[in-house]
């Protein structure tokens, strides 16, 4: 890229700038003056991209965690989603995200996604758009004693659904995003789930259909997205599914994290996460709380903990114990870049609450739960993160639990 800037000659004290041109680089990234036309300067940045048109295999195990599905499942290959992914990245040169995945195995799904962060002149408003279309041998229909219990049909799909997503994006300062969506959702399940479950929907239903509307706001000024030693960050969401019997709730969900550095090889960071659901009335399907997605107790992986009302709060703190490159043989031939890996040593404890009302309320609701341990995250290229954590909770029960992400 050369970009062509107006500048003053007397802010440089070499007598021939041009001889003596301006720059620095790091890895992957150089700038520098490469000429200069009296009041202009020829500036040249020059960085080395990522690839950004990825097909790829898919292979992902469709349980709440790769603990559920290591140890609880087996690893059993039924209940993994497989099939191909096209990954095109900055797809009109706009920094816009185009994904394309066509999943079979355990899910039948095609699904279709496009995000572009700015659609204006102004780079303020943003867009993102999403189809989603699919089918299940098995659905989980319940929870007893604190886990998950499927209902699965062979020969049939117990579960057919179908999600349209488009969100706007607004972002009036560096560190601050607005998010507005509209979307609309099918769902169909057997008469067999009714049966097991008749309060799985509201009023004995076997199928519903809703619109969804929602606002999101989103603060992040922190060091590295992908995984902050530093910052701070917050999220606020409301959010409507539905206007009548079949399908009407309230959700206001918020999370926060703040890090800070002890030293250059330390920080400790602290993270809330609550939801709320209105009314507390509400069929089985929307009572997921504990146990799914960023809502995740540490020392309780293999249990779900259902309810309207809840949060968590976490305290951690790490030490990178390593931070090197790896040059694979395997990869020379297709780049030169290394791949980084670093790998923190942490501490952590956590508490977390449910509140739950239903008749299907199990043992770990309403009540205080408590859990901590230790572990090792693995941070590398393409912000993967691997976190490896030995964890206990107040039951007396402990374990070696996996995870693949971090709060933001």
């Amino acid at each position: 890229m050369l970009y062509k800037l107006k500048t003053f000659l007397t802010f440089f004290p070499w007598k021939n700038p041009v001889a003596q041109p301006l720059s620095f680089s790091i890895k992957d990234f150089s700038i520098g003056v490469v000429n200069i036309d009296g009041p202009y300067l020829d500036v040249k940045i020059q960085v080395k991209e990522r690839w950004y048109l990825l097909p790829l295999p898919h292979l992902k195990p469709v349980d709440r965690n790769l603990n559920e599905w290591l140890f609880k499942r087996g690893a059993s290959v039924s209940r993994v989603d497989y099939g191909v992914k096209l990954m095109y990245d900055n797809a009109t040169g706009n920094n816009d995200k185009l994904r394309f995945y066509f999943v079979t195995g355990y899910t039948k799904q095609l699904l279709l996604s496009y995000n572009r962060p700015y659609i204006d002149k102004n780079l303020k408003w943003g867009l993102n758009m999403s189809l989603a279309l699919g089918k299940t041998h098995e659905i989980n229909h319940i929870t007893l004693d604190n886990r998950q219990e499927f209902h699965n049909e062979r020969d049939d799909y117990p579960k057919n659904f179908f999600e349209g997503l488009a969100e706007f994006s607004y972002r009036p300062a560096f560190f601050t995003r607005h998010y507005f969506g509209i979307g609309y959702n099918t769902l169909r399940v057997s008469d067999s789930v009714v049966l097991k479950n008749p309060q799985f929907l509201n009023n004995g239903a076997t199928s519903v259909k809703y619109p969804r509307v929602y606002y999101k706001l989103v603060y992040q000024n922190l060091d590295y997205i992908p995984y902050p030693t530093q910052g701070y960050a917050y999220e606020v969401m409301l959010a409507k599914q539905g206007f009548n019997s079949r399908m009407n709730v309230w959700q206001l969900s918020a999370k926060a994290q703040g890090s800070w550095h002890i030293n250059d090889k330390m920080f400790y960071s602290i993270s809330a996460l609550g939801s709320l659901k209105l009314p507390f009335k509400q069929p089985y399907l929307n009572s997921q709380l504990l146990g799914y997605g960023d809502l995740t107790l540490r020392g309780y992986e293999n249990y779900v903990i259902d309810g309207v009302a809840g949060g968590i709060l976490n305290a951690t703190l790490s030490k990178q114990l390593a931070n090197f490159s790896l040059n694979l043989p395997i990869l020379k031939k297709y780049t030169s870049t290394l791949i980084p890996l670093k790998i923190y040593g942490k501490v952590y404890g956590n508490t977390g609450y449910v509140r739950n009302t239903q008749p299907w309320a199990n043992s770990l609701t309403n009540r205080m739960l408590y859990g901590g341990g230790f572990g090792l995250d693995i941070f590398t290229d393409y912000d993967f993160t691997l976190k490896l954590e030995f964890s206990f909770n107040q039951l007396g029960e402990n374990g070696l639990y996996l995870h693949k992400k971090t709060l933001y």
